[in-house]
């Protein structure tokens, strides 16, 4: 268990990173930008911040004017299962870039997860 902490927690950090870098705190809004499937992405997404129990996330102050979260306090909420679903809708291009921090192809990373 320990092993699959660690391995969630780089892949939430680095999710956050590739979508907070290249489209901003919000910009994973946007779902067309980075993810190739945009309006299961966006349901998947948005039920997830509904359904969240977490303080942060029902923190007006933490909220942009829509009611949505910054992209670190989304990934934040999400599960080792969340993450895996939001790697199979990220794009081809951002999937290779989280691959490659960790030396790898998507494919085998994906084939691995």
């Amino acid at each position: 268990m320990h092993a699959i902490e660690k391995i969630e927690v780089s892949l939430k950090t680095k999710v956050a990173y590739i979508l907070g870098k290249n489209y901003k705190a919000y910009g994973y809004l946007n779902f067309s930008s980075w993810c190739n499937r945009e309006e299961y992405c966006k349901y998947y997404l948005k039920e997830k911040i509904r359904l969240s129990s977490s303080h942060d996330i029902k923190d007006k102050k933490n909220l942009n004017a829509n009611g949505f979260p910054t992209i670190w306090l989304t990934v934040d909420v999400l599960t080792f299962g969340d993450i895996l679903v939001l790697l199979q809708l990220m794009s081809k291009n951002n999937l290779r870039k989280l691959a490659s921090y960790y030396g790898y192809t998507a494919e085998e990373l994906m084939s691995w997860l």
